[in-house]
């Protein structure tokens, strides 16, 4: 299987980021890596179990179980988000795509694409 973008959603976010004065690029990355970038205080858990990763808060099953059901009938998704530069309160880059990379690692896709930004 392979990621589908959506490349409708990948020019709205893009825009939306030169607005607030980012410098945003598509990065293709295995879900991996990406994974250890954004769980990096948290560590990342695979295979993805949604029962065990819902009780520890890392996921939301519900919505672990929407991305893969949309994933698998091969509708388009947004790119994933990075950004290096800002951190949330518990330390991990801010950022956005758990779940669909956690879905495309379990489905064999060996590159995501990723929006990486930083400040200009």
């Amino acid at each position: 299987m392979r990621y589908v973008l959506n490349r409708g959603r990948l020019q709205e976010v893009m825009s939306k980021l030169r607005r607030k004065g980012y410098k945003p690029k598509l990065v293709w990355m295995s879900p991996e890596e990406y994974l250890r970038i954004v769980m990096g205080t948290w560590g990342y858990i695979f295979p993805p179990r949604p029962e065990s990763l819902g009780r520890w808060r890392l996921l939301d099953v519900a919505k672990y179980s929407r991305v893969r059901r949309a994933f698998r009938m091969g509708t388009p998704l947004p790119p994933l988000y990075l950004n290096t530069k800002e951190r949330l309160p518990t330390g991990e880059p801010v950022h956005d795509g758990r779940h669909r990379a956690y879905v495309a690692l379990s489905s064999g896709v060996s590159k995501v694409p990723v929006v990486v930004v930083e400040l200009v």
